[in-house]
């Protein structure tokens, strides 16, 4: 029996929360033996790369004991996080306006992320940057003045310096920045230019609403629905090799991974190797998150029970760098 446990991170408004995957197969879950046409090639295994499972973080940050009810069952080792029971949360700008959707590029300190334009309050969104420790404050691009901007949905490509975005002037597409040449002035309102190149096209500026690219930087999952009317929504996740994106449709390329209505997830994210994915699904009066292969679809582990159980909201799942642990916001219902 699968035994998962969770730690604290920070408590604010909302409490970003880690849940531990643990090690094992998923029961009941076939195997396929082969990889799937347009995902890269990477060997089939249910739940590779998970490892033993991460040791609870007390408030005393000292490494405790996970309850399990199997009977027999030892402790294993694994990671234990470094964290620092008196910190406090570390503003990094000062824009007057909105910096949104931070993304960590995995090969410096830099973390760039959604802004709106220089005294602007709202939209649209230029790409910004700032290092880790709040220096060098600066913009990686900027687009037109008009419609939500050229920044949405940040997900780093890997290690490459290529940065993914959700780009919505005139028409609406996932684009690939190569951050190598910024600071850039984007002039153009669609299509590829010197520094942006078209990835998929989302029809009818239908949103997008999701993106995530594995930290190996082979594989993207993206979001997108039909229609603008939330009455008769169909929202498909779809995933596809990033090598593959050359500008076809998001809502008719790649392979579909979900199919969803009105109650659409909120938030996904992918293993490093791209061989599971975590996201945040309806359940109850709230949500939870399940962990799925990505290969067969099947649920592995709900991750969360919350949300069936007080209407919990669960939600936006990051995956973390080794495949050990999930980061997420979780917000209590009210009343």
């Amino acid at each position: 029996m699968k035994q998962l446990k969770f730690f604290g991170l920070l408590i604010l408004l909302m409490t970003i929360t880690a849940a531990c995957i643990m090690n094992g197969e998923p029961e009941n879950t076939p195997v396929p033996e082969t990889s799937v046409p347009g995902t890269p090639n990477i060997p089939i295994d249910p739940a590779p790369g998970l490892g033993t499972p991460a040791v609870v973080v007390s408030a005393t940050g000292q490494p405790t004991a996970p309850a399990t009810t199997e009977p027999g069952a030892t402790v294993p080792g694994g990671i234990t996080p470094q964290i620092n029971p008196g910190s406090q949360p570390r503003q990094l700008t000062d824009s007057p306006g909105e910096d949104l959707d931070p993304a960590w590029d995995p090969n410096s300190p830099m973390i760039a992320y959604m802004t709106t334009k220089p005294g602007a309050l709202g939209r649209p969104y230029d790409i910004g940057a700032v290092n880790s420790d709040g220096s060098d404050q600066r913009i990686l691009a900027s687009g037109p003045n008009q419609d939500i901007g050229i920044a949405g949905e940040l997900s780093w490509v890997g290690k490459t310096g290529q940065l993914m975005t959700n780009d919505r002037i005139s028409i609406h597409e996932y684009m690939t920045f190569d951050t190598s040449k910024a600071p850039f002035d984007r002039a153009s309102t669609n299509g590829n230019d010197a520094a942006f190149t078209q990835s998929l096209v989302i029809a009818g500026g239908m949103g997008g609403d999701g993106l995530s690219v594995s930290r190996d930087g082979l594989t993207a999952m993206w979001m997108i629905r039909t229609s603008h009317d939330p009455s008769s929504w169909v929202v498909t996740v779809r995933t596809a090799a990033v090598s593959d994106l050359s500008g076809q449709s998001a809502s008719e390329f790649g392979r579909v991974l979900l199919t969803e209505g009105r109650d659409f997830n909120r938030g996904f994210s992918m293993a490093p190797d791209a061989s599971f994915f975590v996201f945040s699904v309806k359940s109850g009066d709230g949500y939870d998150l399940s962990l799925r292969d990505i290969f067969t679809r099947e649920e592995i582990q709900r991750l969360t029970t919350t949300g069936a159980s007080n209407g919990a909201l669960n939600m936006y799942p990051d995956v973390s760098p080794d495949g050990l642990l999930v980061a997420f916001s979780s917000r209590q219902r009210r009343g």
